[in-house]
């Protein structure tokens, strides 16, 4: 089988289909106006087994977070968050709103602004 870098070894329709379960689910809670945990989303995924701490769904959540970015519904990914702990999101989204150009001077306040707009973004009347 050929190794797929960018899908950690997936087949990349598979991997497209575990993207889109994921941000079918990601909707679903933000319309609720709720988080998730990383485990509780990575048990959601039926396309592909994903670890909630795995370099995988990292890949995978930052590949989202960044198409919904380019649409203008802010990072989605905002709304996935640490089971114990801060209840927070992890490193890795600030890294990627970083790269992404956003201005974060404080997190915590960027990150409720961010699941506010993800929120919004998602309400069920503008799906």
């Amino acid at each position: 089988m050929k190794r797929h870098e960018s899908t950690f070894g997936h087949d990349p329709a598979v991997w497209v289909r575990a993207k889109e379960e994921t941000l079918r689910t990601l909707r679903e809670v933000a319309a609720d106006r709720r988080t998730i945990t990383y485990s509780d989303l990575a048990s959601r995924v039926r396309a592909i087994a994903l670890d909630a701490r795995s370099p995988a769904m990292n890949h995978l959540l930052a590949e989202i977070s960044t198409a919904e970015h380019h649409a203008g519904r802010g990072l989605i990914t905002a709304i996935v968050v640490h089971k114990g702990g801060d209840g927070g999101p992890g490193p890795g989204f600030f890294a990627l709103a970083e790269s992404l150009r956003y201005e974060i001077s404080n997190q915590t306040a960027f990150w409720t602004e961010m699941v506010e707009r993800v929120f919004v973004a998602n309400a069920p009347t503008r799906r």
